[in-house]
């Protein structure tokens, strides 16, 4: 074999190992994505994290009523709605339909979280078992959809 032909063989071996282990490495990583692992914090996101991010991102677009209140009676915080409203969420991957292979295993979508669509007035007026009573009553129109990614972004699954 002429020297020509052995280094020709040698790149070879090196550029075919080179893309087994590329693509090695990417099933790991869309596995772990697919999963719910937030790769750049290698953990797994709790499920009140991901609720704080999906209030998080309702309340910053302002899509949780106000009864026509001033802006001062709006949820300051997620923090205030989910004191306000305990058990107001719930987290499951199952909510929306559809195929959701490709933005799992592309780390954009952990789960979703149904967020209840509950004024602060109606909040802060009603007593615990009241509240519990409107939260049991409320229709899917009346609960935000949210997808979480897997390191805790909130955003319109509909867009």
């Amino acid at each position: 074999m002429t020297e020509l032909a052995r280094f020709v063989s040698a790149l070879c071996q090196v550029i075919g190992t080179v893309f087994v282990a590329g693509i090695s490495i990417l099933a790991v990583a869309g596995a772990a994505n697919y999963s719910g692992m937030c790769i750049a914090q290698l953990r797994y996101l709790s499920a009140a994290e991901k609720v704080d991010a999906a209030v998080s991102f309702v309340l910053d677009r302002g899509w949780l009523p106000h009864d026509g209140q001033p802006a001062d009676r709006r949820y300051e915080s997620a923090e205030q709605y989910l004191t306000l409203v305990p058990n107001c969420c719930v987290v499951d991957i199952e909510f929306v339909g559809g195929s959701h292979f490709l933005s799992r295993v592309l780390g954009r979508l952990s789960d979703y979280v149904s967020i209840a669509n509950v004024s602060r007035a109606t909040a802060e007026a009603a007593s615990p078992q009241e509240l519990s009573a409107i939260l049991g009553s409320l229709r899917d129109n009346q609960h935000y959809f949210i997808a979480v990614s897997n390191c805790g972004r909130g955003w319109d699954w509909t867009d």
